[in-house]
């Protein structure tokens, strides 16, 4: 974990390069933890794939308390490695619409891969994704791809 100063009021939090699933659930324990230790003094907290960008009310002494928390908990997490291989994980169902107004590549994708469009809808409504962060629009979702 590193922590660098951003402006007066802000700082960015990053947890490692890799984008993975165990990086996302330790983003969203620390947003959880950050959000409940300092709710009153956060101004907006934004979670990426390996960074979380926090903006907080400027108050004397206020960001070494913040670290010092921030250190406090990560230590607790490297204390817990395992913690996360176990952490249960929220599924939400989507509902997809494959009309060809508004998905107008399906027929292409299916004869550049070989397929009816049938059977790529079948391939794309059967897997589960994880998300890795959530886009400035609400709802649009930036997937994990593994494998």
């Amino acid at each position: 974990m590193k922590i660098s100063p951003l402006t007066e009021n802000a700082f960015m939090v990053e947890f490692g390069q890799e984008i993975c699933s165990e990086t996302t659930l330790i983003i969203s324990e620390f947003v959880a933890f950050f959000k409940s230790s300092f709710q009153h003094d956060c101004i907006d907290i934004t979670p990426s794939y390996t960074k979380v960008m926090v903006q907080y009310r400027p108050r004397p002494n206020l960001y070494p308390k913040m670290i010092a928390a921030i250190e406090l908990w990560h230590a607790d997490q490297q204390s817990n490695l395992t913690k996360h291989s176990g952490a249960k994980r929220k599924l939400h169902k989507l509902p997809v619409y494959y009309h060809h107004d508004v998905a107008p590549d399906l027929s292409v994708v299916a004869k550049v891969k070989g397929l009816t469009q049938q059977q790529v809808i079948e391939h794309h409504s059967h897997k589960i994704y994880d998300v890795g962060a959530i886009g400035f629009t609400a709802g649009f979702a930036f997937f994990i791809v593994s494998g």
